[in-house]
């Protein structure tokens, strides 16, 4: 009786439907310390009045993913065709 090989499979590209030598479109990073300084000088402009951090985080980081021109999605979540 001949032994049959077993078939073996490779780790590459394993679960992606990337092929080899496509160009991926990465988006660009905004860190959390120019989302800082941005929330920083709206909450500056806004007088220095306390207690609107998570606002003033939310609306610099909309502003600076805007400049880099990254896409959001739409606020309700719905996505569009």
């Amino acid at each position: 009786m001949k032994k049959q090989k077993s078939q073996q499979t490779t780790p590459q590209n394993k679960g992606t439907d990337v092929q080899p030598g496509t160009h991926i479109k990465a988006e660009p990073f905004i860190s959390e310390e120019h989302i800082r300084l941005r929330a920083y000088q709206i909450f500056q402009t806004r007088g220095s009045a306390s207690g609107h951090d998570l606002d003033d985080w939310l609306v610099a980081e909309i502003e600076l993913k805007a400049e880099a021109g990254v896409r959001q999605p739409p606020a309700d979540g719905k996505t569009t065709q």
